[in-house]
């Protein structure tokens, strides 16, 4: 049994011109349109079909990064513009459920390319942890302060320890939490799943809510020199890999 850290990362934004090729807008609204509502509104979520980007021209004037976050430009969660580089790593450990659609088109100094990869993590892995043996506690809001793992929260900050979980929606109904007027959240204290435990990059939508890498592919990402990919200093908790 091992206990590992994954790092909460972040990636730029989309920050470049882009534009619909071949007149297509109606085409590429409505597909945005269905990737939207597929995410929020249907259970379970779709394995979309078609590629977002597919009739979309980036027009970047430098060189481009490894990762951009496409979620504010397109108001499409855990979507991301990668580079060939990233790709070509990202496919020799465990993603969660996605798709990679290569072939992206974008301009750089005049010349059009093709050799940038659409990545989109289309279901969430919150219902996927095992609330029975995982454990969760209840910390003051001021306590989830930038940096602090779940071993070095301050005792006075906790407001209840060893919060009981038996499954998804207990979670739902307490995950905000209020005792004698001190505002609190439920967050995971240490995470137990053998799905996760065997993932090296998925994302949270309500439980500690963020995208998430091993230590493996962290180490992989560094040594390639991957640029564009931050890791936030946030609250970190441990996985239990059995």
């Amino acid at each position: 049994m091992e206990s590992v850290i994954y790092k909460k990362i972040s990636a730029p934004k989309i920050s470049c011109a882009w534009s619909v090729m071949d007149g297509k807008d109606i085409e590429f609204y409505k597909l945005a349109d269905e990737y939207y509502r597929e995410q929020h509104f249907k259970p379970g979520n779709l394995r979309p079909r078609k590629n977002l980007l597919e009739n979309i021209r980036f027009e970047f004037e430098d060189n481009p990064l490894d990762i951009y976050d496409l979620h504010k430009e397109f108001n499409i969660p855990t979507s991301f513009l990668i580079s060939n580089k990233l790709a070509e790593i990202l496919r020799e450990f465990n993603l969660q459920e996605h798709v990679m659609f290569s072939g992206v088109t974008y301009t750089l100094d005049g010349e059009e390319r093709h050799d940038m990869h659409f990545l989109y993590l289309y279901n969430y892995m919150d219902e996927s942890i095992d609330f029975k043996r995982s454990k969760f506690w209840a910390l003051d809001s001021k306590s989830l302060e930038e940096g602090k793992l779940s071993s070095n929260i301050n005792p006075d900050d906790i407001l209840e320890d060893n919060v009981k979980m038996e499954e998804f929606n207990d979670f739902n109904r307490q995950s905000f939490y209020k005792e004698n007027l001190t505002e609190g959240k439920i967050m995971i204290k240490s995470l137990r799943s053998p799905i996760i435990s065997q993932l090296d990059f998925f994302t949270f939508r309500y439980i500690n809510k963020g995208v998430y890498i091993s230590p493996e592919l962290a180490s992989k990402v560094e040594e390639n020199k991957i640029k564009g990919l931050q890791y936030l200093n946030d609250y970190s908790f441990p996985i239990i890999r059995e």
